[in-house]
């Protein structure tokens, strides 16, 4: 049940956040102000990277032009690259509040997109993966994200409690 729950508290995150955007862009296409959408169904993509093009992308996109390239980008050695993501990902915590879950949860997701380049340099991806491969790149993707949702919206204590639940019953 409490899987259940994580996965659709990422859900009413998402359905807020893109109703909110949704809004807005409407309202500012009222008085004639081309706006570009702010979602395109993160949940839908197959890695934890595709994940952020597509989730929150103005936020993402500011995140990468004023702290991600300025620390030097993906232009530097690799070791300096999984930096330049911790941080980026640290300061979208920061942004998110200012409470040490906001900043774990950065954490969490600069390490999960850390994982990822990693992977991906290990293994790159097959031109045309099989849709099983596919669907379970999704699931993984959409869970992975939302794992971090516990972190999110709890205070720590409650977060590792809720964890030591869900894994140990």
């Amino acid at each position: 049940m409490l899987l259940v729950w994580l996965l659709a508290y990422g859900i009413k995150i998402y359905t807020d956040f893109s109703a909110y955007s949704d809004i807005a862009i409407g309202s500012a296409r009222l008085f004639g102000i081309p706006t570009p959408e702010n979602f395109d169904w993160p949940y839908l993509p197959t890695h934890i990277s595709m994940f952020w093009r597509h989730w929150h992308i103005s936020l993402t996109s500011w995140l990468t032009d004023y702290v991600f390239i300025p620390l030097g980008g993906s232009r530097v050695k690799p070791d300096r690259v999984y930096g330049n993501i911790l941080m980026t990902m640290l300061v979208s915590g920061i942004w998110h509040g200012a409470g040490i879950n906001f900043v774990l949860w950065g954490l969490w997701h600069g390490v999960l997109l850390v994982i990822h380049r990693a992977w991906r340099k290990a293994r790159p991806l097959p031109e045309n993966p099989p849709w099983w491969s596919q669907s379970a790149a999704r699931l993984t993707a959409f869970v992975a994200a939302n794992l971090g949702g516990a972190i999110f919206c709890m205070d720590v204590h409650a977060a590792l409690f809720f964890f030591r639940r869900l894994l140990l019953g």
